[in-house]
């Protein structure tokens, strides 16, 4: 049972991490056009400590709902490989959630997608101007993306 755990978290990380390489290698505004920002979002609920859940228009037609990675940092998963990992993943949950409460509007820039109404990689920029990453790095509650202390959460 612990290696059928193992191996579907490796194979998330593995997913994810393909993914992420996919669009940060992708230019801004593939081939469905959408803007590299600043454009405005409404927050519709914070789903872990560096995505976020948004109505936003980034391509033609109404605003859609778009799930937001903030981009440069990772957080923590809710679903972490320890206790510890899990607890530090609802610290950054919730302290996310208090900048960015629901009907709150942000400011999405470097926006990198490939798919629209799918994952977006963006900056976020809170309500006063604050880059929620630098937030998220200062405070503790996120790494730097592709640093050797990406995924150390357990140590």
């Amino acid at each position: 049972m612990k290696r059928v755990r193992q191996r579907r978290h490796v194979t998330r990380f593995l997913t994810g991490l393909g993914l992420l390489t996919a669009m940060i290698a992708a230019p801004t505004g593939t081939a469905h056009e959408a803007p590299g920002g600043p454009v405005a979002a409404e927050v519709l609920r914070v789903l872990d400590g560096d995505s976020v859940e948004v109505s936003v228009q980034l391509w033609r037609g109404p605003p859609q709902v778009t799930r937001v990675r903030l981009a440069g940092i990772v957080a923590p998963e809710l679903r972490g490989a320890c206790d510890l990992e899990r607890r530090r993943a609802l610290a950054a949950r919730d302290f996310l959630t208090g900048r960015l409460p629901k009907g709150a509007t942000i400011r999405l820039s470097d926006i990198i997608t490939s798919n629209p109404g799918r994952l977006v990689l963006a900056r976020v920029g809170g309500a006063d101007g604050e880059d929620l990453s630098e937030t998220l790095l200062h405070g503790g509650f996120a790494h730097a993306a592709g640093g050797s202390r990406a995924t150390a959460w357990c140590d």
